[in-house]
């Protein structure tokens, strides 16, 4: 009898131990209206999980916003292994701030036939205190705006007692359009310190870059913020919301245009020792507007006669501060004179839309002058001319005439018979694929196989490009451009390595124009990073 009645009651206290139960706490049950309270609801013992959000969710929050604000809810499940059948533990925690003072209530929550009971909370006024501890100003730098101009919204921290804690509770909103749907960026925080009624405060910026796109009205709404005092106050600070007026660009205005005034600065161009010299400078655009709003290229540039001019795409970066963002913009640009002279290179011209007066202008830098000491270096020395020599030789050593005869005669023979044995062996070999086909008068020309090759063929005046190259260079000097073009060719059709042969065309072309023009190099560009190394191939 003993024995079943201790049976039952571990029975009973077994399953009252491993029953399910749902219970809800807070951490304090009285607060000022502009602090907030951390409630969790809880859910032990069960296979259920509590879910406030997402799929199926069986939490319904939605009940607690007619007495609070609610912060972004996190969900916690653990699975305790220790306890028969492997139950879980589930919760959910979110931040309460009361809406107005008074004794406001916690409703009660059901899950899976469970409930919690309610929880009335004492929300007391906020102090009026004229010179608080903690508050934010926030707003935006113009209520009226162009479309894609940029324009900053801000919320301004003041705290005069130490912050454990300070953080946004969200992101920047926007309506109609969406804030994700307009290019934005959050900028760098900035602090300072400032006046406020007699009283210094610790100042802290948030701010936010907007290019509103779209014309019309347009609600920008800041987060809160919430801040722990050193004390273990918790302030929720409204961040509020800025109304603002976006206007459409007048007509006529491209859509592509610049909205905000660019500075143009320029690098000094160097004099040149001789023309089909190489020199580059840089010229930077800078200005307030939106991400690759500046053009890739710069427009409008037209070289002088006998000048050739080169232009690479923009390097770009972005340089960000409290105030704003500011787009940059690099060009390099190099030049190569065909003769001696004063150069007047063109000016730089960028049109844009100044947002400040509401009418289309042109930012403009002038032209630099290109200096070009002298000509181009003679091509090939002049050479005595051999009949002159030989006819001078013989009137002044004629036994030694005879001799020069016997000897040519010898070489004579020894050639022919060197051509007749390579000829015997040339008919026995197989015929290949692609021949040199040699034309009296005209350049060779290479199979169609290979019309990159045949181009720099063509340009040398050569069997092969080894032999060219060679030719060329001992003529001119190295000149590292040429030979990375002729090694990227031989790469293409004789190696294993993939190389596009679209892309390398423009490169062939060039190089088969510096070719014929017997372009000296006054040294070898070795460094793959020097201004020339990156001279368009266009």
């Amino acid at each position: 009898m003993v024995a079943r009645l201790v049976f039952i009651l571990f029975t009973l206290w077994a399953s009252n131990t491993l029953a399910a139960t749902l219970t809800t706490t807070v951490d304090r049950k009285e607060l000022a209206v502009n602090e907030h309270i951390v409630f969790t609801l809880s859910l032990i013992n069960s296979d259920t999980r509590l879910r406030a959000e997402g799929i199926a969710p069986n939490v319904d929050l939605s009940v607690l916003t007619k007495n609070f604000d609610l912060g972004t809810p996190r969900a916690d499940n653990r699975f305790i292994l220790t306890r028969e059948g492997g139950r879980s533990t589930s919760s959910i925690t979110v931040e309460l701030f009361p809406k107005h003072p008074g004794a406001v209530t916690i409703p009660a929550f059901s899950v899976d036939g469970l409930r919690s009971q309610p929880i009335i909370i004492k929300a007391n006024p906020t102090a009026s205190n004229t010179n608080p501890e903690v508050f934010v100003r926030s707003g935006v730098n113009k209520t009226t705006v162009w479309a894609r101009e940029q324009t900053i919204a801000y919320i301004d921290l003041y705290h005069r007692v130490n912050l454990t804690t300070a953080s946004l509770g969200g992101d920047i909103e926007a309506t109609p359009t969406r804030i994700d749907l307009m290019e934005y960026r959050k900028l760098p925080q900035a602090k300072r310190k400032e006046q406020v009624a007699g009283i210094s405060y610790n100042v802290q910026r948030i701010a936010w870059a907007i290019f509103p796109a779209q014309s019309g009205d347009l609600t920008v709404r800041l987060p809160d913020v919430w801040a722990v005092t050193a004390n273990g106050r918790r302030l929720r600070l409204p961040g509020g919301q800025h109304q603002l007026q976006v206007k459409a660009l007048p007509t006529g205005i491209p859509a592509d245009i610049l909205v905000g005034k660019p500075e143009i600065s320029q690098s000094p161009l160097t004099a040149l020792p001789d023309a089909n010299s190489l020199t580059s400078w840089s010229i930077t655009l800078r200005a307030p507007v939106g991400t690759n709003a500046l053009p890739g290229t710069l427009p409008g540039l037209t070289a002088p006669a006998n000048v050739k001019l080169y232009q690479d795409s923009a390097q770009r970066r972005t340089d960000e501060t409290e105030d704003g963002l500011t787009n940059i913009a690099t060009y390099i640009l190099s030049v190569t004179p065909l003769a001696a002279g004063n150069f007047r290179l063109p000016p730089i011209r960028l049109s844009y839309f100044d947002p400040q007066r509401g009418v289309m202008d042109t930012a403009e830098s002038p032209g630099q002058t290109l200096i070009v000491k002298s000509g181009p270096k003679p091509a090939t020395p002049t050479v005595t001319s051999p009949a002159s020599a030989s006819h001078s030789t013989t009137e002044n050593h004629e036994p030694s005439s005879l001799i020069w005869q016997i000897t040519a005669l010898t070489f004579a023979v020894l050639w022919l018979a060197t051509l007749g044995l390579w000829l015997r062996a040339r008919l026995a070999l197989p015929p290949e694929k692609s021949v040199l086909k040699e034309i009296p008068g005209a350049t060779r020309t290479f199979h169609a196989a290979h019309p990159l090759q045949a181009i720099l063929l063509d340009a040398f005046g050569s069997p092969s490009l080894e032999q060219g190259l060679s030719e060329w260079e001992a003529r001119f000097g190295v000149d590292q451009e040429l030979r990375e073009t002729v090694r990227a060719v031989q790469r293409l059709y004789y190696s294993k390595e993939k190389v596009d042969e679209e892309k390398l065309r423009p490169a062939v072309q060039v190089a088969a124009a510096r070719i014929r023009a017997g372009t000296p190099t006054k040294q070898a560009i070795a460094d793959k990073w020097s201004p020339q190394a990156f001279t368009s191939r266009v």
